[in-house]
């Protein structure tokens, strides 16, 4: 097999080639690294994060083949190796409203909630964005610790392939992925259904879906398929009794040891970047624990030795370590 793309934290091997008429086939791996602020790869691993990850988005792949939403997923391979549907990879230019079997260069995001450390609450306080749009008040602008719930939950659009992602609305995307008005909705209806079958189930453990993202392809009669990973603690956000956990984890200890102001300053500055420190043995493990321990809070399914701390020790040990 062939290595077709690697990223910050996932690869993807392409066993059978999609062509313009034929789904291919690949191995998708979930590795145990992390990239947190748009650095890329960073310097540690998270030792069980990989195979956490597969098992969640397992898990939302066979529930939405249960409620009939089409998915790039195949089979379960190994502990951190799944096997899937290959579509094609195409630039803006390269598509049309005939393609077939491409992926849709856009990121399909849904919110149910806004917390402060989402983008869409940085939009709202910069007044980069109009309220309205998220059934908030025209002069809205947040200014609160408290989760903000949305009149009902939304979907918006980011490019894909740009250097640069970028927030787009309806006609832009309408424009770059090629796709129709009815296509667009159709989307849009697919990811909130993705949305609502991800947020009752986990309220049943305790844990609140505040946002999340998907990816698509169109196959070979321009059908919706959810590819990549889905309903992960990676790609979605989710609270436990008021914690964002997670990838969160990761972004507080790094704002809190002072690497993240002096990334964005040398960033704002254009000067050399500050490489980032070695997270410290204790919390690496902690981290690990919450990934483990948010994994059977999402499917419910115990793995491994079955001895992963419960979700509301790594709660006390979390915010613990925030007062330290």
């Amino acid at each position: 097999m062939q290595l077709l793309s690697e990223g910050s934290v996932k690869k993807f091997w392409i066993e059978k080639k999609p062509v313009k008429d034929e789904i291919g086939m690949g191995l998708f791996e979930f590795t145990n690294d992390y990239s947190i602020f748009d650095w890329g790869k960073m310097p540690q691993t998270i030792p069980d994060k990989g195979e956490a990850l597969k098992r969640e988005s397992v898990h939302w792949f066979r529930r939405l083949e249960e409620e009939g939403i089409k998915t790039h997923f195949i089979e379960d391979v190994d502990k951190n190796k799944i096997k899937v549907k290959a579509f094609r990879k195409l630039e803006y230019n390269q598509i049309s409203q005939e393609t077939i079997n491409y992926m849709i260069p856009l990121e399909i995001i849904f919110r149910n909630k806004v917390t402060k450390a989402s983008s869409l609450y940085r939009r709202l306080r910069a007044r980069q964005v109009d309220p309205t749009i998220y059934g908030l008040p025209k002069n809205y602008k947040p200014d609160t610790d408290k989760v903000i719930v949305l009149p009902g939950p939304i979907v918006e659009f980011s490019t894909k392939i740009e250097e640069l992602d970028r927030y787009i609305k309806d006609d832009e995307a309408i424009k770059l992925a090629a796709i129709s008005k009815s296509e667009l909705a159709s989307i849009k209806e697919t990811a909130l259904k993705v949305n609502r079958i991800i947020t009752e189930e986990v309220k049943k453990r305790d844990l609140d879906h505040i946002d999340g993202k998907i990816e698509i392809a169109f196959g070979p009669e321009r059908e919706i398929y959810i590819c990549d990973t889905v309903g992960t603690s990676d790609e979605n956000r989710f609270l436990y009794r008021g914690f964002d956990l997670s990838k969160q984890m990761l972004r507080d200890y790094y704002k809190l040891n002072g690497w993240y102001d002096k990334l964005v300053k040398a960033r704002e500055n254009k000067t050399e970047l500050p490489k980032p420190p070695l997270m410290d043995t204790k919390y690496n493990i902690l981290v690990n624990d919450a990934y483990k321990a948010l994994c059977i809070g999402l499917t419910g399914e115990r793995w491994g030795d079955g001895k992963a701390p419960t979700l509301d020790s790594i709660v006390k040990s979390y915010s613990d370590s925030l007062r330290a």
